[in-house]
């Protein structure tokens, strides 16, 4: 559970923080508890049985407009560790965070999420993951896999239609540039199609990635893009937590880099690379109010800095590593962690 807990409180910029407090650490108790809260959304829904993540029966009880939002963010949950584990993502966050970092995002349709893997080796080319960036649009449903909502799905991350005006889609174009990985998301719940058991309805994942080309060029090379997407991930998360850093420490022989320690509520911590703070706390000084090419040249800068320190995604293996078992902890490949503090 530690790992769902924390790819929910990190896959989009929780909802009581604006964006541009992060530029100044208001809000910081709200943003806190509302942290909390978006990793209580998802375990409230789940219950594990027999190996597998079950829908809890209370969840029959809310009414519909309660359901579409916990689905959403069960979509959105999974997707994020669907990314983790089957593409080897070193980060994945919410479109809107890195469109409104780069103060361009406008009030128009776009995909929820953005990443970035520098690909994982397969038994066969066909199983290879090239490194790649990644547009995804999350679904999620409490019933089984719909046709019609993974080709909405589709639709949502297709390249921008020529002549069409856009705008959020075409900065992910150029931020994306050709042969980006366009993948459709699905969490949904139904009986294990091996036909084992349990017959009943688990959580279980759809991924559909057609192939979509876009003629756009990137200007934003690979370490960029990726450091880009650092900063859009970790700004909003650390500008919650930085009133209260606890201490520091190393994690473990899986990821041995200095560690800082941050509370989240009275049961939990979130640990951030110390090396990072040094760049995040930069970021949150500079003025980021005028959209001038200064700015773009800073937080390039900047994106090439946070890139340079993150931990070696290779140390960073949850399928091979039994991290969350041994440690009652939970890790991602940026090198952020959840752990108990009573642990």
């Amino acid at each position: 559970m530690a790992t769902i807990r924390l790819h929910a409180m990190t896959v989009g910029t929780p909802r009581g923080v604006p964006w541009w407090s992060a530029f100044g650490g208001r809000n910081s108790s709200l943003g806190r508890r509302d942290l909390a809260w978006l990793g209580d959304a998802a375990q409230s829904c789940l219950v594990e049985r027999n190996g597998y993540w079950e829908l809890e029966p209370s969840f029959h009880e809310l009414d519909a407009s309660e359901k579409v939002f916990h689905s959403y963010r069960l979509g959105m949950t999974q997707a994020s560790i669907m990314a983790d584990r089957i593409l080897g993502t070193t980060a994945m966050v919410h479109v809107d965070s890195v469109l409104k970092l780069l103060g361009v995002l406008v009030p128009e349709k776009r995909p929820d999420l953005i990443g970035f893997s520098l690909g994982r080796p397969g038994p066969s080319a066909s199983t290879t993951i090239r490194p790649s960036r990644i547009l995804m649009e999350a679904k999620g449903t409490s019933k089984a896999k719909d046709a019609t909502t993974i080709a909405t799905a589709l639709n949502q991350v297709k390249p921008a239609p020529t002549g069409k005006s856009n705008q959020n889609l075409q900065q992910l174009a150029h931020l994306l540039g050709r042969n980006a990985l366009r993948i459709a998301s699905l969490a949904f719940f139904d009986v294990n199609p091996a036909g084992g058991l349990p017959q009943v309805p688990v959580w279980q994942s759809y991924l559909e990635d057609p192939p979509e080309t876009s003629d756009t060029v990137t200007s934003w090379s690979d370490d960029e893009f990726s450091g880009l997407l650092l900063l859009a991930k970790l700004l909003p998360l650390y500008s919650i937590l930085r009133t209260e850093k606890i201490e520091e420490f190393v994690w473990s022989e899986y990821i041995n880099v200095p560690m800082a320690q941050f509370a989240v509520d009275a049961d939990n911590v979130i640990g951030l690379p110390s090396a990072y703070l040094e760049v995040l706390e930069e970021t949150l000084s500079r003025d980021h109010a005028s959209l001038t090419t200064e700015r773009y040249r800073a937080l390039r800068e900047l994106s090439l800095a946070i890139h340079a320190l993150a931990p070696d995604p290779a140390r960073v293996e949850p399928n091979e590593q039994p991290v969350e078992e041994v440690w009652g902890s939970a890790l991602l490949r940026c090198g952020v962690s959840l752990a108990s503090r009573h642990a």
